[in-house]
């Protein structure tokens, strides 16, 4: 009896960790599955890209649906999103929470077309270091702002501005420095160079029009008040792409799905965590069942 209970929690182990060992492979992108074009948001999307890591053997996912699945959205080596890590308890433990929902009904808020707002300016957004807050970095370069014709980079240390130092100066003072529809601004920035060294560069961006895209985020993104053990966090908000039926068309029950999601199908302009706004990242989704109800 000790021998079999022994043989079936080694059996039960190998099989917890037989996928996130399998997550660790990289197929180069030629291998991936590669979807038909389709409609969003009033707009013709090329086709997206996907890898089977396991095919599944249960029951094939069907629309309408209800799903359970758990997701782990990676940029450049860092988990930044994962609903292994969902949910926030007392003294900074977490918990995973599988996200459910109706597969193939595409929420309100992706129904209607894009909507943009115009603004002015170099068109960089800059946030402050989450642990030096005192450090501000270049986190989104908005299309069709002058930014993006310039050196200026993601993860770029905005060192001053036309001058003036810009530690210890909130958001909006920067923006103040940043915005406008004439002139250009100078800024030194610092970025990485080689392995370890640091170097500082000035770049020069002019101030125009362009347009900012508004952001409509889903009700899941919202933190959700639990009481009792849970902080009522919800960390892990799934991507846009989630509700594109195209992408999860064909896994069964058991499947684990690696699926590069395109910046305009992610987290939105202001981006989540580690994933910058409108930068493409990878998925991997677990379907874990189908729900009868």
């Amino acid at each position: 009896l000790f021998k079999n209970l022994l043989v079936s929690g080694l059996t039960m182990e190998l099989a917890s960790w037989s996928k996130p060992a399998l997550a660790k492979k990289k197929p180069p992108l030629s291998e991936y599955t590669v979807t038909e074009p389709f409609e969003w948001r009033g707009e013709t999307h090329e086709g997206l890209r996907y890898y089977d890591l396991v095919p599944g053997k249960g029951p094939e996912i069907s629309s309408g649906k209800k799903v359970s699945v758990h997701y782990d959205c990676t940029y450049k080596a860092i988990v930044a999103v994962s609903t292994r890590q969902s949910v926030v308890l007392s003294q900074n433990r977490y918990i995973e929470k599988p996200y459910d929902f109706k597969y193939g009904v595409v929420p309100e808020a992706f129904k209607d077309p894009l909507e943009y707002k115009d603004a002015s300016g170099v068109g960089i957004r800059v946030d402050p270091d989450p642990i030096y807050s005192q450090k501000l970095f270049v986190t989104k370069i908005y299309k069709g702002s002058a930014a993006t014709e310039s050196p200026l980079k993601i993860f770029d240390e905005i060192i001053s501005i036309d001058g003036t130092d810009v530690t210890g100066l909130s958001r909006r003072e920067v923006n103040d420095l940043l915005d406008g529809d004439k002139g250009s601004a100078k800024i030194i920035i610092e970025r990485t160079v080689g392995k370890n060294e640091r170097a500082q560069q000035t770049v020069s961006v002019d101030k125009r029009p362009y347009k900012k895209l508004v952001v409509k985020r889903i009700k899941s993104d919202a933190p959700q008040k639990a009481g009792g053990l849970y902080s009522g966090e919800q960390l892990a908000p799934p991507p846009d792409i989630l509700f594109v039926p195209q992408i999860l068309k064909g896994m069964k029950k058991g499947g684990l799905r690696r699926i590069e999601v395109p910046g305009d199908l992610g987290y939105g302009p202001e981006g989540k965590n580690e994933i910058p706004g409108d930068e493409t990242f990878f998925m991997d989704l677990e379907l874990l069942d189908i729900l009868k109800k």
